[in-house]
């Protein structure tokens, strides 16, 4: 499978679906991403393939190198199942594109980052992104191995992502904005 670290080779990521297919454990197959809701989106991972929610297109995601290699070994440590908030982190991970901490935007959903969302029931919401020991729920500090967390991160204002919650039910969120 491809590996998260494989990323500064020349061979990632793989050029076709069936390049990267052929290593996949049955059931497990990757298809292309597609526009029709009837189709699952499905991203390979360094561990497994997570089931998406019915998106189009994810959002772009951004994430400087600290927080990618710091992220990485806590998704690497994780028991990654597929349906798992840290599946779908490493999944983040995978498609993330990773820049020097420097020249990450600031608009750009970080660990220790303030940030405003707004769920699809309208309501507005503010958060940190940390850590899970870090994790508070009185003081709005949300762990990134929580399935909003990991939808959260990367996320540049104004973007929107579908994310699946402990339950299975497809979430959306909007980020309406970010700062220090």
């Amino acid at each position: 499978m491809w590996d998260r670290r494989a990323r500064a080779t020349s061979t990632y990521p793989p050029t076709s679906h069936a390049e990267c297919s052929g290593n996949l454990p049955a059931p497990w197959r990757v298809v292309p991403h597609t526009s029709s809701k009837d189709t699952n989106i499905m991203t390979e991972t360094a561990f497994a393939v997570v089931d998406l929610p019915e998106i189009a297109t994810p959002p772009p995601v951004f994430v400087g190198e600290t927080d990618f290699d710091r992220l990485s070994a806590l998704a690497d440590m994780a028991a990654v199942e597929p349906g798992t908030a840290a599946a779908f982190l490493a999944a983040e991970l995978d498609r993330a594109t990773v820049v020097a901490d420097d020249e990450l935007p600031a608009d750009v959903v970080a660990m220790h980052r303030q940030l405003r969302y707004r769920a699809e029931d309208g309501a507005d919401q503010q958060a940190i992104l940390v850590f899970p020991r870090q994790a508070d729920i009185a003081s709005n500090r949300v762990s990134v191995l929580t399935p909003v967390g990991a939808a959260l991160l990367g996320l540049r204002a104004g973007a929107s992502i579908a994310w699946r919650d402990r339950t299975g039910r497809v979430r959306h969120l909007t980020v309406t904005g970010v700062g220090n």
